[in-house]
């Protein structure tokens, strides 16, 4: 056998996951068809919560620290919020991929880079699993490996996903009056979702996303780039955002999925580098004692995400239909404000929000302002 666990896919949730079990001394092999560092699309947010579970995470990582929000609905109105304190901070995937992978290697895991999974078979109480290198033999085979993850494909067929594209463009950082250590949320600027602009030092992250809506197409991302005097670039990047939300199986004899994989993006914000490291955390704690019987690693996902997941979908399909009473609503109520930019940051749950948003709802639409609502925040 030539790994007790072998992890297809070197992003967040593989790479943490070997590192995790290289550090308890398990037997584990991570491979990935690319070579790292490698270009990644996304758009780069990394949620406090996110950082938590990675730390220490090295400064040069980081491109800006976020420490403030700018939430606005369609840019006619904005509040700022104002922390004081980091609240998250933006990466680029390919420095913050790299690191990972790197990470796990000197924990002990054993790597190869340039490896693509091509398929496996099961066969005497092993899983074989073949790749472009030759075959490789393990007890546990880890699919990690993304959106279009080819080990999923492998384990339930290749049916349809539930899956939503963000669209994004980057931009030279001068083209934004936005403030360097805060983050813009347009909620409402696409039908059933919202726009990001997140800065990242020399340069600017923005883009869309509709985890509740019908999807975003290329005039959505435009018209929001549009309203803040933005122009399209020809890079234009897209992907697709798993959101199955635990609806579909996570693990099969001798197969689990974690990260994208298993479709644990958040329906609400698109957000996935969190439930990918989180998904993670929780697979190495299931194969603490060796690799379990059947079905513990999907209880203890379920445990762990499923209402969380259910929460932001409902939340989701709630609030951005009615996102420009929402913006009213924060500006209203500065301590639901900043409840809601913690939602954002991560530093507070779906479930917890959706409580206190059906609580205080009726009562804050009474309350006159108390938040200055500013206009438009021009372009350059």
């Amino acid at each position: 056998m030539d790994a007790e666990v072998l992890i297809v896919g070197g992003g967040p949730a593989g790479s943490h996951l070997a590192y995790l079990l290289a550090r308890r001394g398990r037997d584990c092999l991570l491979i990935d068809r690319a070579h790292f560092p490698r270009d990644k699309v996304c758009g780069g947010g990394l949620s406090l919560k996110a950082a938590r579970l990675l730390e220490p995470l090295p400064p040069r990582l980081v491109r800006r620290t976020i420490t403030g929000a700018v939430l606005t609905h369609r840019n006619r109105h904005r509040v700022h919020v104002d922390l004081g304190r980091p609240a998250g901070y933006t990466v680029t995937r390919r420095e913050l991929d790299a690191w990972l992978w790197r990470r796990a290697e000197r924990a002990g895991a054993a790597t190869r880079a340039g490896v693509a999974y091509r398929g496996h078979r099961h066969g005497n109480g092993q899983v074989v699993v073949e790749t472009d290198a030759g075959i490789f033999k393990c007890r546990l085979l880890v699919g990690a490996d993304g959106a279009g993850s080819r080990v999923r494909a492998a384990l339930v067929g290749n049916g349809r996903r539930m899956t939503r594209p963000g669209l994004e463009v980057l931009l030279p950082a001068e083209v934004s009056g936005l403030p360097a250590d805060r983050a813009l949320f347009d909620l409402g600027a696409v039908p059933g979702g919202y726009g990001w602009i997140f800065p990242k030092g020399d340069h600017l992250n923005a883009g869309v996303f509709a985890g509740t809506g019908p999807g975003v197409r290329r005039h959505h991302l435009r018209a929001f780039l549009h309203a803040y005097g933005l122009e399209e670039t020809e890079e234009r990047l897209g992907y697709p955002i798993p959101l199955d939300g635990l609806r579909g199986p996570v693990e099969g004899p001798g197969v689990w999925l974690l990260g994208d994989a298993a479709g644990l993006a958040e329906p609400m914000l698109g957000e996935g580098i969190y439930h990918a490291l989180l998904s993670a955390e929780i697979a190495a704690e299931a194969l603490a004692g060796g690799v379990p019987p059947p079905g513990r690693y999907t209880r203890a996902l379920r445990h762990a995400l499923g209402a969380e997941l259910r929460a932001a979908r409902r939340l989701g399909r709630w609030l951005f239909p009615c996102s420009a009473l929402l913006v009213r609503h924060l500006a209203r109520r500065p301590r639901f404000s900043l409840r809601f930019t913690a939602l954002m940051t991560g530093e507070a749950g779906y479930r917890a929000c959706l409580r206190t948003t059906l609580a205080t709802l009726p009562l804050t639409l009474l309350s006159p302002p108390r938040l200055p609502c500013h206009g438009p925040l021009a372009g350059p």
